[in-house]
C-alpha cells in the first residue's frame, strides 16, 4: 500500500517535471541554434491588396526548439473577424515557414508563410499564400510580420 502511493508521488512529480522544466531545458539547449521568434507580430501588407483595409492582423507565436505553433487573430472594429491555427518551424537560418488555416465558423481560408527574419529580429518579411472559400479567392502577396 505505501509503495503503491509513493510510486503515484513519484509518477505525478516526473510528468510534472517533464511538462514544465523539459520545456525550458529543450529551450536553452536549442536557444543558439534556432532563432527566438515568441511573441506577438502584426501583419503589414499594401492596403491595396486588402479586400477589407480596416482589418489588422496579428499572430501570437509560441516556439519550442524549432517547431512553432500559435494563434492569428483578424480584427475589424476592435471585434474578431476570425482566428486561425497556426503552425509551422523556423529554420537555423532564420526563415519561418508556417500553414495557417481558420477556425472561424463563418468562412474558412487555409494558406502558408515564408518569412525571413531580419538581423534585429523585430520584423520578418516574406511572402503569404491563401485561398479563401468566403470571398472565392486565392493569391500571394508580400508581407512583414512585425513584433508588436
Amino acid at each position: 500500500m505505501i509503495i503503491g502511493v509513493i510510486s503515484s508521488i513519484l509518477a505525478a512529480m516526473i510528468i510534472y517535471l517533464a511538462r514544465t522544466q523539459l520545456r525550458i531545458l529543450v529551450n536553452f539547449i536549442l536557444s543558439g541554434v534556432y532563432p527566438r521568434i515568441e511573441g506577438r507580430y502584426k501583419l503589414e501588407f499594401d492596403e491595396t491588396l486588402m479586400a477589407e483595409p480596416t482589418e489588422e492582423t496579428f499572430f501570437e507565436l509560441q516556439q519550442l526548439g524549432p517547431i512553432i505553433r500559435g494563434i492569428g487573430k483578424t480584427y475589424k472594429d476592435n471585434k474578431i473577424t476570425s482566428e486561425d491555427i497556426v503552425r509551422g518551424k523556423i529554420t537555423a537560418t532564420r526563415v519561418l515557414i508556417f500553414n495557417f488555416e481558420t477556425i472561424t465558423e463563418a468562412h474558412h481560408n487555409i494558406g502558408a508563410g515564408l518569412f525571413r527574419l531580419s538581423a534585429t529580429g523585430s520584423e520578418m518579411s516574406g511572402y503569404l499564400s491563401y485561398i479563401c472559400v468566403q470571398c472565392q479567392g486565392a493569391g500571394a502577396m508580400e508581407a512583414k510580420l512585425i513584433k508588436t
